[in-house]
């Protein structure tokens, strides 16, 4: 609806306040002919001193409150704020309040707030701007200020301008200032500093602030998402102890120069803000909490296309009603009714998503109430990893439909190969919490990270030995001596590692060797059983100020190189084993580049150098290193970075370009080169199969070597998964005899942005370990962690499929039964276990849980020849009864299968006592609806299962479960809270259950109020239907309820 009113506005419950600047305040009342104003109401009558008379407006119950910023005061010009009060006979002037220590242009009211007996005034230019907000309180027919309150923080004394903006709720009060909101709670009669929000990554945090109840609502003006000014918006919540921040909030479709947030109100579950947008005009934008989520509910616009840049101007919100100010000489405002949208249709938009399709693929109108289905269909070579609305995960659906549509929602869908292995539970942080930005190497069982940049780039090293799948710190290393104190630069111990057999060496290449500079040196440390000590320190006898010697280093047998970074170029020193001594050689590698990776095999040295985009081999010959070969990727650009990485592994090298083209630039590739009569001869490019620009495939290789075959492992550090950016993965190529073939993907499933699995990778035995570190430049060093994901990669003959056992072939059950099974691999391996029902009727598939997965199908990882013991769960439906079959697969990551079935016999339920008169023995019901279930157990219990955003599972929660409140609580069916002694159940989108008293008890969706409690809020634990007794039956429509008495 739109009326002739003004700005600013502010609402409650049916009435609304506009204000005309300068003039008057303009009160609307709602009645059943739509807005009428009520009056006008005015200051002091004098034009100059109410120039901005209606700068700041709040309503609560009988109470209004309007600023006036300029007003006259007891000082210049200091401001001042109106209080009203509605009496039978309409609204009149109760009090003018100005504050006592006010001052010229103070501009107290340019900001007010009311709430009950309590309201609280902002002068944002007190005090040479340092602001002040005063708080009132009211005494009969009085108003009186009990506190000023102002900025705490030792820089927050000048041009802060505190009380720019304030809300006042309850017993708490939040106040702005530049950067920071402060938050005030009364004690009696007074108001105390709580606590301060602040947050560092906005330019102007908390201009605009509001609270309500337990929520708090603020801007982040000048904060980026897409566009230099497209700013987000917060919300807090009062847990009991502390003001927490929620969530983030911000529009789908803002874009560069929004100024979304300028404007904000906040009612309850509602918050609505305004936005600026150069390309279609303002908006504003309404966003409703359900449970802990908030969600973009609808944008409103202007239906007059003439006048983009006035709209929303000002806004406010309660739980009926949405105001949108303009800023245009007519003042028109724009009143909305919930659910605060004019229009007949609400919007799904489907993101769209890489290696598959959602359709329709565009974002579309929906009528009002209506359905709409969606199919996701993957590519060629993918499936569906999961798919989500609203991001709420709803499966591996290849379709879906929104039923009753009554709200905006989004769906999206991420699809892998259909290869993919997740290495979902087994990652192990291997180190201190405070070690990041490491170089990593290994030998067989062994493993060494050194971190040049711990404490403060003194630096670190650890040496690890395998444990099965898990890795142990066996030995800390560190330079005897500790690191110098008195230096130009730390040593940066750690910058580089190498390991092999009994030697251990690590770089410290701005160690400054007492001379000053950093000159560098290496670490060389001997294994004697199990410990690992120095055995020597190694530096350049002619070494120079700025060598960085130790820069990369590598060992193998009696032999060590090492390499300087020094202007823009390296040189690579050999050093041999004599006894317990390592000599320097007469000889020096010289490059003009840096050195990127050195390895080092019996009788071969390779050096790569990515910006020259070579890697040069070298012969040892005579206690010589002659260089033999030059290898380059056959279709080279520059900043490929060819020689990222090396692996070399019998006759062959491989060299990853984390900056090689595949079927579109810059994905990454690995280039294969096998050794000929006289040099290395190019095999192959490698590439993934779903390669993206910056995956950085080829950051990382290892080689592994099985009795099924031989494998190669390649990390892309940079890999995107389900929207997320670099979260990593790893691919797994197997030698087919003439070429490298793709075998799997190796991913996180519970992945998060910026962790790059795929960091480093080394094999042992016949597991992959691939490691994740943070991106230093993403996070803190300190929250940086390096996991450890172990992947049995070791394939199967023929004739070791796996094997599984289960304990009984024959069951008997009523209701519900269980059962264990046991599994086994030869190998060790992924398994998938999937159970299927012979008869869906009696026994549906999708009643069928595997180990509390809540689903019929079930992967796990096994270790070799280790049995695992899974539970299989399973419920029959309520009125189908018989024999039925079991039919169990397993299936190794070759494709081999098992199987096995057993039979089950679904009776009708008896009591155990049904000689007790007492006794319900026919009291079992089953209520199904659409996307969850309820079951009314015998004895009298109510128990949920699938959707329950509604708050359908009565469990005291809203959100989707399948099967398990939380992960760490009970799996299958849960009981609904509060509920006994029930005889008969009903489920649609809302639930009702008799009781043995005749009462109706009722949960879930009530937007019509359908639950017959007196209110339209969902619930999420059962209340009583009112005035309702005697009942003897019941029925959910999707929006009412029946019951015959």
């Amino acid at each position: 609806m739109k009326i002739t009113g003004g700005r600013p506005v502010s609402i409650f419950d049916d009435y609304a306040v506009m204000c005309i600047i300068g003039k008057s305040a303009l009160i609307f009342k709602k009645d059943d002919s739509g807005w009428i104003q009520e009056t006008a109401l005015t200051g002091s009558g004098d034009a100059y001193y109410d120039r901005l008379f209606g700068k700041s407006v709040s309503i609560d119950g009988d109470y209004i409150i309007v600023g006036a910023s300029t007003d006259y005061g007891n000082r210049t010009l200091p401001g001042s704020a109106y209080i009203y009060q509605k009496l039978e006979t309409g609204w009149v002037n109760k009090v003018n309040i100005v504050p006592g220590n006010g001052g010229d242009d103070d501009r107290f009211g340019n900001s007010v707030s009311i709430s009950g007996s309590w309201a609280i005034v902002g002068a944002p230019y007190f005090n040479n701007q340092a602001g002040a907000a005063y708080i009132f309180k009211k005494d009969g027919d009085n108003w009186v200020e009990t506190d000023t309150l102002s900025a705490s923080l030792s820089y927050d004394t000048q041009y802060v301008y505190f009380g720019k903006s304030v809300s006042i709720s309850g017993d708490y009060a939040i106040v702005s200032a530049y950067q920071d909101a402060y938050i005030f709670k009364r004690v009696g009669d007074h108001w105390y500093e709580e606590t301060i929000l602040t947050d560092e990554n906005s330019s102007f945090f908390a201009n605009q602030v509001a609270i309500s109840g337990n929520y708090i609502l603020l801007n982040a003006s000048g904060q980026d998402n897409d566009g230099n000014y497209s700013n987000y918006a917060y919300i807090y919540q009062f847990d009991g102890s502390n003001w927490l921040k929620q969530t983030k909030l911000i529009p789908d479709d803002i874009t560069q120069n929004d100024y979304f947030g300028s404007q904000l109100s906040l009612s309850n579950d509602y918050a609505i803000f305004s936005s600026t947008d150069n390309d279609i005009g303002e908006a504003a934008y309404i966003f409703k909490r359900t449970g802990d989520d908030w969600n973009e509910l609808v944008k409103l616009m202007s239906s007059d296309s003439n006048r983009k840049i006035s709209f929303a101007n000002s806004v406010a919100i309660s739980e009926k009603y949405a105001i949108v100010a303009t800023g245009s000489s007519t003042h028109e405002t724009y009143i909305y009714h919930a659910p605060f949208d004019d229009r007949n249709s609400r919007t799904i938009k489907p993101l769209p998503p890489t290696n598959g399709q959602i359709l329709p693929s565009s974002c579309i109108a929906v009528p009002y109430s209506e359905n709409q289905a969606f199919s996701i269909i993957p590519d060629s070579g993918y499936k569906i990893f999961d798919v989500k609305v609203d991001e709420k995960s709803v499966g591996t659906v290849s379709s879906y439909t929104f039923y009753n549509i009554t709200d905006n929602h989004i769906i999206s869908a991420s699809f892998v190969l259909s290869d993919a292995v997740f290495v979902t539970e087994n990652g192990k942080n291997v180190l201190p919490d405070d070690i990041s930005n490491s170089s990593i190497k290994a030998y067989g069982d062994y493993l060494i990270i050194g971190s040049g940049y711990y404490n403060s780039g003194d630096g670190i090293a650890y040496i690890l030995k395998r444990n099965d799948m898990d890795w142990v710190i066996q030995s800390t290393l560190l330079p005897d001596g500790g690191p110098d104190l008195f230096t130009d630069y730390k040593d940066q111990f750690g910058y580089s590692v190498s390991i092999e057999e009994n030697y251990a060496v690590v770089g410290a290449a701005y160690d400054d060797n007492n001379i000053g500079g950093c000159p560098g040196s290496v670490y060389v440390y001997k294994r004697e059983d199990n410990t690992w000590s120095q055995q020597t320190k190694l530096t350049l006898p002619n070494g120079t100020l700025y060598d960085n010697f130790g820069w990369k280093v590598a060992v193998f047998g009696d032999h060590i190189i090492a390499a300087t970074a020094e202007s823009n170029k390296s040189n690579v020193y050999y050093f041999k084993r004599n006894g317990e001594y390592w000599v320097l050689q007469n000889q020096a590698l010289h490059f003009s580049e840096y050195v990127t990776d050195l390895f080092l095999t019996e009788n071969y040295a390779f050096v790569s150098m990515t910006k020259e985009g070579y890697v040069y081999i070298y012969e040892l010959q005579n206690e010589n290193w002659i260089e033999i070969d030059r290898l380059r990727s056959p279709d080279y650009q520059e900043y490929d970075y060819f020689g990222s990485s090396l692996a070399v592994f019998n006759d062959y090298v491989f060299v990853g370009a984390t900056r090689g083209d595949s079927n579109q630039a810059d994905t990454g590739a690995v280039y294969v080169y096998k050794k000929g009569t006289y040099r290395w001869v190019y095999q192959e490019k490698l590439v993934a199969k779903d390669a993206e620009q910056y995956d950085q495939f080829g950051n990382a290789l290892a080689i592994a070597s099985t009795r099924s075959g031989d494998y190669l492992f390649v990390g892309a550090r940079s890999d995107n998964f389900d929207f997320l950016e670099n979260t990593g993965s790893v691919y797994s190529f197997k030698f087919d005899g003439n070429n490298w073939v793709e075998q799997s993907k190796l991913i996180i499933s519970d992945g998060k942005e910026y962790e790059m699995l795929g960091t480093s990778i080394f094999t042992s035995d016949q597991y992959a370990f691939v490691f994740k570190d943070k991106d230093p430049m993403m996070f803190d060093y300190a929250e940086s962690a390096i996991y450890s994901y172990v992947y049995p990669f070791n394939g199967q003959s023929a004739d070791e499929a796996p094997q599984f056992y289960q304990e009984s072939s024959d069951i008997e059950m009523q209701t519900h039964g269980n059962t264990e099974i046991t599994v086994s691999d030869a190998n060790g391996g992924i398994l998938t276990i999937c159970a299927e029902s012979s008869n869906e009727t009696i026994i549906p598939n999708a009643f069928i849980s595997l180990s509390g997965s809540g689903s019929n199908i079930y992967s796990i990882n096994t270790r070799s020849d280790m049995p695992q013991v899974l539970s299989m769960t399973f419920f029959q439906t309520s009125t189908h009864y018989g024999d039925i079959s079991i039919h169990v697969m397993i299936t190794d990551a070759t494709g081999l299968t098992a199987t096995q079935s057993f039979s089950v016999r679904v009776e009708p339920y008896q009591c155990l006592d049904c000689n007790d008169d007492n006794k319900d023995c026919t009291r079992f019901d089953i209520a199904a609806a659409g996307d969850y279930f309820l079951i009314l157990k015998p004895d009298g219990t109510v128990w949920g299962w699938g959707n329950n955003y509604f708050g359908q599972l009565g469990n005291g929660f809203f959100d989707f479960y399948l099967g398990n409140v939380n992960p760490s609580h009970s799996s299958h069916w849960l009981q609904v809270q509060n509920l006994s002694d029930v005889v008969a159940i009903s489920a649609s989108s809302h639930n009702l259950a008799l009781r043995s008293d005749g009462s109706v008890w009722s949960w879930g969706f009530n937007n019509r109020g359908q639950l017959g409690n007196g209110n339209n809020t969902d619930q999420n634990i059962p209340v009583q239907v009112i005035n309702l007794t005697d009942v003897i039956d019941i029925a959910c429509g999707y929006f009412h309820s029946l019951a015959i008495k």
